[in-house]
């Protein structure tokens, strides 16, 4: 178990860094962009979301033996 507990350890500190990285992207979108690029700065912002969505899911799922 403690190869899979650092193989979690990875991934979530991986889906959180690129989070971060997509929350800057969409928040520099927004800020320089004009209303065409909006739906791309949403876009990004939604894909950081999915990642912390999942980086919380690996964690709380991390007790189960599957």
């Amino acid at each position: 178990m403690p190869a899979k507990s650092k193989r979690h350890k990875a991934l979530i500190i991986y889906l959180q860094f690129m989070a971060l990285v997509l929350v800057w992207a969409g928040i520099s979108i927004f800020q320089n962009g004009t209303s065409a690029l909006y739906l791309l700065g949403f876009t990004t912002l939604s894909i950081a979301a999915f990642c912390q969505i999942k980086a919380y899911q690996i964690l709380l799922s991390k007790g189960d033996p599957s």
